[in-house]
């Protein structure tokens, strides 16, 4: 990333950098450490820090047009300053916390690739293959003309398990949920139990379950029975509610139907 950022300021770019789930202040003290040019940058507003609460969910949530729309006028803004391009840096996690289903993430990624072609704009997005699934970042992938990842990284397989909001508010499991994708799970839950009181799992395309996401899922299910709500596992399958017995699960926990 620092080579991106450092590379458009040395083609004499503005460079904004949309940062998710941190301060302003923060992100700014981080890419100060860098030192020299980018210390330097940031001084003079050539790097400009922005946070994903004000570009990509203004009002709480996302939409596309809006933030393509905002991204087109921040390179107007730069143009208007002397900056012949701009270039875009911006973290992804937040797609994450606000429950942005699959299809309008890519949906998103696609128009924008767009734009950016049509204004000679280029743009670096940053996906944490540590939080999210291998569907995702496949799919991410396909859309974005250049791909730069760490293969290997992270010392095990990739996530396996998708998770998605469906049309009736459930969270949804597909796939399998197994000790490399429970930090995935965790981000997920996180962010379905802060947005509603009673959360309903749909488990009927889960085909395997393991002890550290059985672990994230009780976790959840305390929280929610402290704030006098309640977690559902919805049409678990064989497999999957075999276990779930097995494990044990605490009693606050329903099990609602068999996929």
């Amino acid at each position: 990333m620092l080579s991106f950022v450092r590379s458009g300021l040395r083609e004499g770019e503005r460079v904004l950098y949309i940062a998710a789930d941190r301060p302003r202040d923060q992100v700014t003290a981080e890419l100060a450490r860098a030192g020299g040019d980018v210390s330097d940058a940031l001084d003079a507003e050539r790097l400009i820090v922005g946070t994903s609460g004000d570009r990509y969910l203004a009002d709480g949530r996302f939409t596309a047009d809006r933030t393509i729309d905002g991204l087109r006028r921040e390179i107007e803004v730069a143009r208007d300053a002397g900056f012949d391009k701009m270039r875009l840096v911006g973290e992804m996690s937040w797609a994450l916390d606000k429950g942005t289903d699959l299809r309008s993430l890519i949906e998103y990624e696609a128009r924008v690739d767009g734009m950016l072609r049509e204004t000679a704009t280029a743009a670096l997005c940053q996906y944490d293959r540590r939080l999210f699934d291998l569907v995702t970042r496949r799919a991410t992938e396909r859309v974005h003309p250049l791909v730069l990842a760490e293969r290997d990284g992270y010392g095990g397989a990739a996530c396996e398990l998708l998770v998605e909001r469906g049309p009736n508010g459930d969270t949804i499991l597909r796939g399998e949920a197994d000790g490399a994708s429970s930090e995935s799970l965790q981000y997920s839950l996180r962010a379905a139990v802060a947005r509603s009181h009673d959360v309903r799992l749909d488990l009927s395309d889960l085909s395997f379950i393991g002890a550290a996401s059985l672990s994230t899922i009780r976790d959840a299910a305390r929280t929610l029975d402290a704030r006098g709500g309640r977690l559902t596992l919805v049409s678990p399958r064989p497999v999957v509610r075999h276990v779930v017995t097995l494990m044990g699960f605490p009693a606050s926990i329903a099990i609602e139907g068999v996929a």
